[in-house]
């Protein structure tokens, strides 16, 4: 499920990940704005920077 959240479009999110329901979570993961929209990058999914 994701919800509240950007999500880099390099990114493959594996199924039954849960994105954007807990934010102290989230944070430990991702990045987490003031205003709690999570930003999700390949880097933080263990993808890598050069992951197509």
């Amino acid at each position: 499920m994701l919800k509240r959240c950007v999500i880099d479009k390099r990114c493959r999110i594996p199924p039954g990940m849960v994105i954007g329901e807990d934010p102290v979570e989230d944070r430990k993961r991702f990045f987490v704005s003031p205003k709690g929209v999570t930003l999700v990058t390949a880097e933080m999914l263990g993808q890598g920077a050069n992951h197509l």
